[in-house]
């Protein structure tokens, strides 16, 4: 019986990234969700379109609306645009490997502009900016360092939203 997978993936260019997730990640119902009927919009931004896939699978599992892009430009635009349409995410994770042009920070920093409560979650297999380690120091709420699992996303997740920033 298969209790558990990870996927891993490379791509021209990158370092890579995985991503740990229980076999029953993928089922369609949820295991445990956010605390309001109306699901959370969670918007994320990953160097790596694999785990990208996988990432918007498990937020689904627990119950989350993900929303997600491997570019910058496109997350700050889709952040922006639920902003101002009256549907703002609950969340953000940002894979600072993902941030091509401008920087994790200043992605956030632009964000910010748009939303100074944004919660952001700093996600990555490898941070040398921010460090992930100095999370709340650079303005983001938790760390959670790749690989990950389904549970560890959901407790961060957690963590995060009753976070201000």
């Amino acid at each position: 019986m298969v209790t558990a997978l990870r996927v891993q993936a490379f791509t021209e260019g990158s370092a890579g990234g995985a991503v740990a997730a229980p076999a029953n990640a993928w089922l369609p119902h949820p295991v445990t969700g956010p605390r309001s009927a109306r699901r959370a919009r969670v918007l994320v931004l990953d160097s790596d379109e694999i785990v990208l896939r996988v990432t918007e699978r498990m937020l689904a599992r627990l119950g989350y609306d993900p929303v997600a892009t491997t570019r910058a430009a496109v997350a700050a635009q889709l952040y922006e645009q639920a902003a101002a349409g009256g549907q703002p995410f609950a969340l953000i994770l940002i894979d600072p490997a993902a941030c091509r042009g401008p920087t994790a920070l200043e992605l956030l920093a632009r964000l910010r502009q748009v939303d100074p409560g944004l919660r952001a979650i700093l996600s990555g297999s490898y941070c040398s900016c921010p460090p992930t380690a100095e999370y709340a120091r650079y303005g983001f709420a938790a760390a959670l360092p790749k690989p990950f699992t389904l549970d560890e996303l959901g407790q961060v997740l957690m963590l995060a939203s009753g976070a201000r920033n």
